[in-house]
C-alpha cells in the first residue's frame, strides 16, 4: 500500500480539515483532491490523505501550492526518498496578453514560484494541454489531467422540448462574466426572434446582467453546488464565451462546460484548447469563434429539438468516458504506481 499526502492550505494551518470536509469554498481542493482521494481510498491500494508535515509518504502532491515554504518541503520530501508532484491548476508560467479580468494576471512572485516548483518536484500535472506544453519547458515528466466531475451529484433529467422557449445558463465567478460581452449583441438578435432566458450562476450578482435585461430575460442565482444542479435541470443550452486574449483565459479547463455536459446539455462555447477537447471528443456541443458562429450554433440548437437531445447526448457520454471521478482518479492510481516503481528501481 502506498501512502499519498494532498497538499492545500491547510497543510500548514492549524485545524486542518479532512478530505471529506472540503466545499465549494475551496473549490480547488475539492475538484483537484478531495473527489479524487475519496475515490482512491475506497478503490485502491492507496491511501489518500491530506499531508501532514510531521508524517512521511510515499508520494505528495502540491495542489496548486509553490510558495517558499512549499518549495522547502518539496525539497524535504525528496531527501528522504520520496515522489513529489506539483498540481499545476494555473498558468502562473507566462505573462502576456490583455488581463481584462481584475487579478487574474501572475504577480512576480506567482510566476517565480510556479517555475521553482514545476523545477523541483518529480513529475508535474497539468489540467489543459496548454498548460502542459508551457511547463515543459521547465520539466519534462508532464502528464495532463483535467479537472473531475462528480457524477454522483451532477445527475438529473433535462427537459429537451423547446416549444420556442430556451434557457441558456453560463457559470463563473462574477468578475469573469465579463466575457459575456461577446455575446451581447449575439443574444439581442435571436431574442428578436426567439423566446429567450440567460440565467447567470455566480458567486455574487454580475455587472453586466443589466445589459442583457434591457432586451432578454435575464436571472442571477447565487452559486451552490445545489443551486447549480437546479438551474441545469431547468435549462437546454450551456454557454461559455472566452475572450481568449491573454495566457491565463487559454490556460483554463473544460470545466465550465463539463459540469453542464455531465446531465446532457449541449454546449456552445469559444475555441479555447480545452473547450474543443471536450466538444471535440464525441460531438457534445458546437464552438463559436465569431459573432455569426454563435448565432449560427445557437439557432441551430433553438430549432431543432433532436438536434439539441444528440448533442446533449454526447455531452453526457463525453463527461463519462473522459471527465468522470472514476476516469480521472483511475489515471491518479496509474500515475502513482508508475512512479513507486520508477521509484523502487531507483533506490
Amino acid at each position: 500500500m502506498g501512502k499519498i499526502g494532498w497538499v492545500t492550505y491547510e497543510s500548514f494551518v492549524g485545524g486542518k480539515r479532512k478530505l471529506e470536509q472540503y466545499g465549494y469554498k475551496g473549490v480547488v481542493s475539492e475538484v483537484r483532491c478531495k473527489n479524487i482521494a475519496l475515490w482512491l481510498n475506497k478503490n485502491s491500494e492507496y491511501k489518500n490523505e491530506v499531508y501532514d508535515p510531521k508524517k512521511k509518504y510515499d508520494i505528495v502532491i502540491f495542489v496548486k501550492m509553490m510558495d517558499e515554504k512549499c518549495q522547502v518541503e518539496a525539497r524535504k520530501i525528496k531527501k528522504y526518498g520520496s515522489m513529489t508532484i506539483f498540481d499545476a491548476n494555473v498558468n502562473y508560467f507566462e505573462v502576456w496578453g490583455d488581463y481584462f479580468v481584475p487579478g487574474t494576471k501572475p504577480t512576480y512572485e506567482q510566476n517565480r514560484d510556479a517555475i521553482a516548483m514545476a523545477s523541483i518536484c518529480d513529475v508535474v500535472i497539468a489540467d489543459s494541454s496548454y498548460i502542459a506544453s508551457v511547463v515543459r519547458k521547465y520539466n519534462n515528466n508532464v502528464v495532463m489531467i483535467p479537472d473531475a466531475v462528480d457524477m454522483n451529484f451532477y445527475k438529473g433529467r433535462i427537459n429537451y422540448v423547446v416549444d420556442n422557449s430556451v434557457n441558456l445558463v453560463w457559470s463563473g465567478v462574477a468578475k469573469k462574466s465579463a466575457h459575456l460581452e461577446i455575446v451581447v449583441d449575439v443574444l439581442k438578435k435571436l431574442s428578436e426572434k426567439y423566446r429567450l432566458k440567460l440565467i447567470l450562476v455566480s458567486d455574487e450578482r454580475p455587472e453586466i446582467m443589466g445589459v442583457f435585461q434591457k432586451f432578454m430575460e435575464c436571472e442571477w442565482v447565487e452559486f451552490s453546488h445545489q443551486n447549480y444542479l437546479r438551474e441545469l435541470k431547468k435549462s437546454n443550452i450551456i454557454i461559455s464565451p472566452k475572450k481568449l486574449s491573454n495566457a491565463y483565459e487559454m490556460g483554463h479547463t473544460e470545466y465550465k462546460i463539463t459540469l453542464g455536459m455531465a446531465l446532457g446539455l449541449p454546449a456552445v462555447a469559444s475555441p479555447q484548447g480545452s473547450y474543443k477537447e471536450a466538444i471535440g471528443f464525441l460531438g457534445g456541443g458546437i464552438i463559436a469563434s465569431t459573432e455569426d458562429d454563435w448565432v449560427d450554433a445557437l439557432e441551430k440548437l433553438i430549432t431543432n429539438d433532436s438536434l439539441m437531445k444528440r448533442m446533449g447526448g454526447k455531452a453526457r457520454d463525453t463527461v463519462v468516458k473522459k471527465y468522470s471521478v472514476e476516469v480521472i482518479s483511475k489515471r491518479y492510481r496509474k500515475l502513482f504506481g508508475d512512479l513507486l516503481v520508477k521509484n523502487a528501481n531507483v533506490n
